[in-house]
């Protein structure tokens, strides 16, 4: 148990490590192959497109299928594209390993987390799950710098190269640990009915409640506030401090959300984390002054590290069907990172970030509010102490 939860963290943390290494790259790739604003954008959304595309299905067929072979595939898929990034001639070959890459990418993070959960059956959140986002954020801190240092040393190809290597050798690592439990037998109808069974748990509502707010919110706050930084004077080194640090608050409160359990693994945690985030953003709603946007940067990372870490654990532990619940909690991600940016840079566009940032509030509110009717429904029409045994 102990190589499979260890190499899957390493695995996910490589997989963050790998999505994230191409943005400080960008400007090289945009001058060698002559790439437009939109060109370029399309590498960093390419993942997101592609997990959003490749999530539910592969949690349907985690479901039928031996999710250690699913994530083993997914880890050697992982590892090719990376390969094929490095020595891509083109743009189009690029974007094609980008996508590449985001199908394995999505079927890690909704395959492997439903491996970890079949070797850590419990009727209750298992924290192993919520340690996924812990290695998630160490992998998304070490990789600009990674990257960035590389790159400047070895050439272009070589992050992807040695992420690659990395990759291929924590998946071999990951073949020798230990299968978990069969999957399920195959049924006719299974997909419909998974997905309608997995939707109708509380701790699955709670998940997608979770991930909703901190990725939609979270999303727009990074395109947001580095332009709103920029326009105070601030230097892209000092913005990116500001982000690593946020990013360090992330994984310091994930950590411990994983270590805290069911204290704070649980729907009334969502629903108070969700108001919390809501009120967090009051300083930037009020104010563009680079103090109130760096409050809300680094107020809303803990927040955000408890939301992404509870979602996954509650949509394992209540879910009828891991897979489907998983891969409906990771569709959501995939489409927050794609959706956040551009709402959030249209309302900008629309009613200025003032109106942005309150447009955000509101939804918070909205999506708490919604989850605590649904449950309080659940609890009169079926009894279910949705409050309390689903978290």
């Amino acid at each position: 148990m102990r190589r499979l939860s260890l190499s899957l963290y390493l695995l996910i943390a490589l997989a963050e490590l790998l999505h994230w290494a191409i943005v400080p790259l960008i400007p090289e790739y945009a001058e060698r192959f002559s790439l437009s604003d939109f060109a370029a954008g399309a590498l960093v959304a390419s993942t997101g497109l592609a997990t959003l595309v490749i999530s539910v299905p592969a949690g349907l067929l985690a479901d039928r299928l031996p999710a250690r072979r699913l994530t083993l595939l997914a880890g050697a898929t992982m590892a090719t594209a990376a390969f094929a990034q490095a020595l891509a001639p083109s743009y189009a070959v690029l974007l094609a390993a980008r996508l590449v890459f985001g199908l394995g990418f999505g079927i890690v993070w909704t395959a492997g987390l439903a491996w970890l959960s079949e070797a850590t059956s419990t009727d209750r959140p298992p924290p192993a799950l919520g340690a996924t986002v812990t290695s998630a954020g160490v992998g998304i801190v070490v990789a600009p710098g990674f990257a960035g240092l590389v790159a400047a040393q070895l050439g272009l190809a070589a992050p992807f190269a040695i992420a690659g290597v990395a990759t291929l050798a924590v998946t071999a690592v990951l073949a020798t640990a230990g299968r978990g439990q069969a999957a399920p037998a195959a049924k006719e109808g299974l997909t419909l009915a998974a997905l309608r069974a997995a939707g109708g748990e509380p701790g699955v509502r709670a998940g997608l409640a979770a991930i909703l707010i901190g990725g939609l919110v979270g999303s727009t706050i990074s395109l947001l506030a580095p332009l709103e930084l920029h326009a105070a004077g601030f230097s892209e080194a000092s913005i990116g401090l500001t982000f690593s640090g946020a990013a360090l608050i992330f994984i310091v409160a994930s950590a411990a959300t994983v270590r805290l359990g069911e204290r704070v693994i649980n729907v009334r945690s969502v629903l108070a984390g969700g108001l919390a985030f809501a009120l967090t953003l009051t300083p930037a709603t009020l104010s563009g002054a680079a103090l109130a946007i760096i409050a809300v940067i680094c107020a809303s990372a803990p927040l955000r590290a408890l939301l992404f870490t509870a979602a996954y654990p509650l949509g394992a532990a209540h879910g009828t069907s891991v897979g489907a619940a998983i891969g409906m909690l990771n569709g959501a991600w995939a489409l927050t990172s794609v959706v956040g940016p551009l709402c959030g840079g249209a309302l900008a566009e629309a009613i200025g970030a003032r109106g942005a940032y309150g447009c955000l509030q509101a939804l918070s509110l909205a999506v708490v509010g919604a989850l605590w009717l649904r449950l309080r429904r659940d609890v009169a029409v079926r009894g279910r102490p949705a409050l309390t045994r689903s978290g």
